[in-house]
């Protein structure tokens, strides 16, 4: 009975709802909970030593200055504010040293409950094997097994434009959710955009052709990741739900080959009856 929204999820096609039906799916498959359990130290260790600071070092002269500005009530606020910043930073710095890998495990193993293991084997029989690549693919090779993140640090301005959005009351979160939106459903199904081999035009041609189903999906998995201490658990189940996601276009394609199938089959019976 608990599950029961869920599962009523399960059945719609709206794409804002894959979040929630990967929760359910995560929920309900105890071999995905590896990974996550193996973090949740990591991860609580992260934020308790980024709020600590936060709150140690840059409370403080925040209060003051909302003190002066607003009274006893500014310093509420300012509380307020930077419990957001520091969930915030902590989801930054999780992002890129703890979630990659695990994120590909779980999306991997999403593929292999639902049968899709043909998805996984197609992706790495594209690369070409380890003797005959080049020493310029090897170096691409090596790239792509680093978070890209660490190599090339763009989050940092990130990281910044939170930091000083969340000084905002209220719109300060809402406007950060909208910008990382289009990030996060990029992260939950970057791994199928690899496993297809799809170059940034390919990504980019998907993004156009479902770009309602890309923004919503965002949003509400980008809501979910927001909410603090808890919210490293929805980036799991977001993952979840962007594998169900890429299941649901393989095998809209599966359909869609065999109907051309049967009806270039039929084209020649027909031919074939024709001639006789």
């Amino acid at each position: 009975m608990v599950l029961m929204p869920f599962s009523l999820a399960t059945h719609s096609d709206f794409h804002i709802l894959y979040p929630v039906r990967g929760i359910q799916y995560f929920v309900t498959h105890p071999i995905l909970w590896g990974n996550l359990i193996l973090l949740t130290i990591p991860q609580f260790i992260i934020t308790t030593s980024v709020f600590v600071v936060a709150y140690a070092f840059l409370y403080p002269p925040q209060a003051a200055l909302a003190f002066i500005l607003n009274g006893p009530v500014g310093t509420i606020a300012a509380f307020i504010s930077m419990f957001q910043q520091a969930t915030s930073i902590a989801r930054s710095i999780s992002e890129v040293f703890l979630y990659p890998k695990p994120l590909r495990v779980l999306f991997d193993g999403v593929l292999v409950q639902e049968g899709m293991d043909r998805v996984i084997l197609q992706g790495r029989m594209a690369a070409p094997p380890a003797s005959e690549e080049s020493d310029y693919r090897r170096a691409v090779t090596w790239m792509k097994s680093v978070p890209r993140k660490l190599l090339f640090p763009t989050w940092l301005f990130m990281v910044f434009l939170r930091f000083c959005l969340s000084f905002i009351p209220f719109l300060g979160p809402l406007m950060i959710i909208a910008i990382d939106g289009p990030g996060t459903a990029g992260r939950c199904l970057g791994r199928y955009f690899e496993l297809k081999n799809y170059d940034q035009p390919m990504i980019d041609s998907f993004i156009r052709r479902h770009r309602l189903q890309w923004y919503s999906f965002g949003l509400f998995a980008s809501f979910l990741e927001s909410l603090p201490f808890i919210g490293f658990v929805f980036t799991f189940t977001n993952t979840s739900g962007g594998a169900l996601w890429a299941v649901r276009i393989e095998r809209h394609e599966m359909r869609e080959s065999r109907r051309g199938k049967n009806v270039l089959g039929q084209r020649r019976k027909a031919k074939y009856s024709a001639l006789q």
